[in-house]
């Protein structure tokens, strides 16, 4: 898959509701992890975000949609959707601390930081816990589509100036 199909692909999620534009944000941003060594989805996204340039880190940090997602009330992982859904409210406020006291001066860790409260999404959105018309999924969705979208174009941005990385266990 080339950037420009990338791009092109990422422009046409855009004007999708935010229940599926965050699902088509997820995997385009895990495709272009693809080059990235790890064999789980979501190291290979946090892998891809390590390598982000910090000026990259920090346009992503400072997007409004990562206020929007800090700020929600209640915040993350604090109100069930489903009777067997398992709250991961340890993690995610973990997570939210860390990305608050890391934002400015230790953006990789934000970042990091961040990526696990996409994941928390993605995995709730995912399993069934979020739906394209519940008002509190739409309240988290929504910022989180715009965090995804951010970092997506960071990534694409600094990937097409990158080599491709090769796997020398496998040549």
């Amino acid at each position: 898959m080339t950037d420009t199909s990338l791009h092109q692909e990422l422009e046409a999620v855009l004007d999708l509701p935010d229940f599926d534009r965050f699902e088509r944000l997820w995997n385009l941003l895990i495709r272009v992890g693809l080059s990235e060594f790890e064999p789980e989805e979501g190291k290979r996204a946090f892998a891809l975000l390590k390598r982000l340039s910090g000026s990259a880190m920090h346009r992503i940090l400072n997007n409004s949609a990562v206020e929007e997602l800090i700020e929600l009330n209640p915040p993350l992982e604090t109100v069930l959707a489903a009777p067997h859904e398992r709250l991961r409210s340890l993690r995610a406020q973990r997570a939210l601390d860390k990305l608050r006291r890391c934002r400015t001066e230790r953006p990789a860790e934000a970042l990091h930081a961040l990526a696990t409260l996409l994941k928390l999404i993605r995995d709730k959105r995912i399993h069934g816990f979020k739906t394209p018309h519940g008002p509190r999924d739409n309240q988290i969705l929504r910022p989180a589509s715009g965090v995804l979208r951010a970092i997506v174009e960071e990534v694409l941005e600094e990937s097409t100036s990158r080599t491709p990385r090769v796997n020398e266990s496998s040549v």
